[in-house]
């Protein structure tokens, strides 16, 4: 809550008195949001104080430093989380050569003759190049790691997914061979109907012509003897 409280004052400020560009201002919010462990926030924060005021050295220190925090947080995490993100290592990873730059550079401007005391302490900045040095080192295998992990999870999704595809094709083939059936059975069922229909009404034509004859004219006489023979 502190933190929350003492953001909201600053930005207040800020928009209030220095229309919302004081590079002092950001400064102390880029420092309450490194308190609150909002790295990331912090960075953006001084990276906008630095637009404002190009020649402060110590923002891109306070830059450098957050970035190397952001990093080696992401890298302890990921080092010790069962399933690694390689996005995140990776992010960490050039958060980190970005901060070993500023540092570098800290380092050599703070390191040149002058009359005046250097703005960073050189000893400082070299301090801060050699803990970068060596976590971009060790970096390095939890990347390799994340980089494994990454291609067979790929893999594996790549493997789901042509099982899948192959499992609707199979679908697909069959829905299509039972469509088929059922279009050859309606067909033949037609069929049937059909030649069913045409011997029914070729019966019917038969027997109307055999009831316009006579009825019975169609049997030969000596049957129809033998029939009254036999009723008798």
């Amino acid at each position: 809550a502190q933190y929350t409280q003492a953001l909201a004052m600053y930005s207040n400020a800020l928009k209030k008195f220095y229309y919302g560009v004081d590079a002092q201002i950001l400064l102390y919010m880029g420092r309450a949001y490194y308190d609150w462990d909002k790295l990331r926030e912090c960075k953006r924060t001084l990276l906008r104080a630095l637009h404002l005021n190009p020649t402060d050295h110590r923002l891109r220190f306070n830059i450098a430093l957050a970035m190397q925090e952001f990093a080696y947080r992401t890298l302890t995490k990921q080092s010790k989380a069962a399933t690694k993100k390689y996005s995140d290592v990776l992010l960490a990873v050039e958060e980190l050569r970005l901060a070993l730059k500023f540092f570098t550079n800290l380092e050599e401007l703070g390191s040149k003759p002058s009359s005046s005391p250097p703005v960073i302490d050189p000893e400082k900045a070299r301090t801060h190049m050699e803990f970068c040095s060596t976590t971009l080192e060790k970096a390095q295998i939890v990347l390799d790691a994340a980089r494994r992990e990454e291609e067979q999870a790929a893999a594996k999704r790549e493997e789901q997914r042509q099982r899948l595809k192959a499992e609707s094709a199979l679908r697909t083939a069959e829905e299509e061979r039972q469509r088929a059936e059922e279009v050859a059975e309606r067909a033949e069922i037609e069929e049937r109907a059909r030649v069913n229909e045409e011997r029914l009404l070729k019966l019917k034509s038969q027997w109307g012509s055999g009831m316009a004859g006579g009825g019975s004219g169609d049997l030969p006489m000596e049957e129809l003897e033998d029939q009254e023979g036999g009723e008798g």
